[in-house]
């Protein structure tokens, strides 16, 4: 699905980083992904198709929280709520949103040694526990696009199957489009992508 290649590659970008510096091969990993919008869940999709075995996805909107599950690919749950054993347990955490709050999350849930990668890009300031991280010797990683490999790569898999149905992708006519972009952002839609078709 071409829409859909550039945040694939995004996210495809983001995992090769990050398995360049785990200790382990990234399917023996406790993962954690923070953000359930398009980057966020084709990150977990990605990680599930590498064999990940361990996978937990966190968003505040219920509706997306809703649309990841029904995906299968990993155990979704609302950073609100947060599951008693996240702490100091995850070898690598995306952070899909970048915020203050997802980047207190994430340093509380990376384990010693392990990899934070930075997607998300809507805050530039916060507090960050940089005690922990010199500590722990944790990785951090920040990326903002892909290569051209990576387009390719990400459009073959998309093509291929492997990241399973992409039926979360919603596709509204192009004179929906400042409807679509209200609803993504007041957090109203169930789908993580919309595509606007002139066509329809």
């Amino acid at each position: 699905m071409p829409p859909l290649t550039e945040p694939a590659a995004i996210s495809l970008h983001a995992l090769y980083l990050a398995e360049r510096v785990l200790h382990r091969l990234v399917s023996e990993d406790r993962t954690l992904v923070i953000g359930g919008g398009s980057v966020g869940l084709l990150a977990a999709l990605f990680l599930h198709s590498h064999g990940c075995k361990e996978i937990l996805l966190c968003d505040t909107n219920p509706l997306l929280r809703e649309t990841v599950f029904r995906t299968g690919c990993c155990e979704v749950f609302d950073p609100e709520i947060k599951p008693v054993n996240l702490n100091d347990s995850l070898e690598l955490v995306v952070d899909a949103v970048g915020i203050e709050a997802s980047r207190r999350m994430e340093i509380r849930a990376v384990r010693h040694g392990g990899v934070m990668m930075h997607i998300g890009l809507q805050q530039s300031t916060g507090d960050c526990d940089f005690r922990k991280i010199i500590l722990a010797e944790i990785t951090i990683i920040g990326t903002y696009t892909y290569t051209h490999t990576d387009l390719e790569v990400a459009l073959k898999i998309l093509h291929s199957g492997a990241l399973g149905d992409l039926s979360w992708v919603e596709e509204r006519p192009l004179s929906e489009g400042a409807s679509a972009f209200s609803n993504l952002n007041d957090g109203c839609s169930v789908a993580p992508k919309i595509i606007l078709n002139p066509k329809i």
